[in-house]
């Protein structure tokens, strides 16, 4: 793993996941909708002594976080869905390509059903605990944006 990527030299993307768990001690399985994957990278443009444009040179490091089982309360082990690994390096792709000034449209997002029967457990989630979860982050600025979201306004003819 590369220990040069931290918090304070990289740039940071929280992106949800669906994943699936086995649990060694009670032998349970379980998917989730839930999962957060965190990503530090640091994307620099390569320049050739002429001044053009010769690549990207990106370093990436990717943090998935587990989930407890809860049925034992240990740790489950992970395996990641390929649609969404995939989904997760194209969302990175983008991102970092608009951010070296290409502009490059987002995908227009197919709707992927869940068939989720429960609700986000904080309890069990890693990434809760870490302060870090995807979920509990977009309900939160969700919630601010509805804070402060101004009411429209109304115009009233004088009689």
């Amino acid at each position: 793993m590369d220990k040069t990527l931290t918090y304070d030299n990289s740039k940071a993307m929280l992106c949800r996941m669906k994943l699936k768990f086995d649990c060694g001690q009670c032998k349970k399985s379980w998917s989730s909708a839930c999962g957060t994957a965190e990503i530090l990278y640091q994307a620099n443009p390569i320049i050739k002594e002429s001044g053009a444009h010769a690549g990207i040179r990106l370093k990436v490091k990717i943090l998935v976080y587990p989930q407890k089982c809860n049925r034992c309360g240990k740790m489950g082990n992970m395996t990641l869905y390929d649609e969404d690994t995939y989904s997760l390096s194209e969302k990175l792709t983008i991102k970092v390509l608009n951010e070296l000034g290409y502009e490059v449209p987002k995908p227009k997002k197919e709707g992927k059903g869940s068939n989720m029967r429960k609700t986000h457990e904080k309890a069990l989630c890693l990434a809760c605990h870490a302060g870090k979860c995807f979920f509990t982050e977009t309900r939160r600025r969700r919630r601010r944006n509805l804070d402060n979201e101004v009411p429209p306004r109304t115009e009233v003819e004088a009689p």
